[in-house]
């Protein structure tokens, strides 16, 4: 028995129409992904720009207390001060950041302790004066260096995860990209 042409028609058109939905709903959710993909690599980041920012206002401390005690001048404490006021609050940010990401927030953990150990060597028995006997800053210099050399470690771990996890968020957003141009074009030709 022959189908008659009108039920062909309306096969092949609701083919056609099952097709097209298909299409539709595999590009909705195959976007949905890759907006997931871009939040990812935006979240990557904010995160390492904040770090930068830590680490800056770190060595902008640092350059400032070594000032002061060669110059004598109070106003070269002016970015001691600022990055001992703002670095905490960084890191609080920081760490909100990350909260989702137990091997980045143990990272940060990390760095958080080696500044808050630092921060109280520098207002404690690390602390410079303008009178500071060359030999005493020597040894403040040294103990400092030990600790600084931790901390500048420690970002660069930060940071070469955080890098890790931006790669392989990249490629995941790449390859998911290539997928929906694949199923826009094959649902267009089919």
């Amino acid at each position: 028995m022959k189908k008659s042409l009108p039920m062909r028609l309306y096969a092949g058109l609701t083919l056609a129409v099952i097709i097209g939905l298909s299409v539709v709903v595999f590009t909705v959710l195959a976007i949905q992904k890759q907006e997931e993909g871009s939040r990812i690599v935006d979240h990557t980041i904010k995160v390492v720009a904040k770090t930068r920012d830590i680490r800056y206002s770190l060595s902008q401390m640092r350059a400032g207390r070594r000032a002061y005690w060669i110059t004598g001048k109070d106003s070269y404490l002016d970015s001691y001060y600022n990055g001992n006021s703002t670095i905490p609050g960084l890191m609080q940010v920081l760490k909100q950041e990350v909260y989702d990401n137990p091997v980045l927030y143990l990272h940060i953990q990390r760095l958080d302790s080696s500044l808050t150990t630092l921060l109280n060597f520098w207002s404690g028995r690390g602390k410079v004066s303008s009178d500071l006997p060359k030999e005493k800053l020597n040894s403040i210099t040294i103990e400092e260096e030990g600790m600084m050399e931790n901390i500048l470690n420690q970002f660069e771990t930060t940071k070469a995860e955080e890098n890790r996890q931006l790669y392989v968020a990249e490629n995941k957003l790449t390859n998911k990209k290539r997928k929906t141009k694949e199923l826009v074009i094959g649902g267009v030709l089919f």
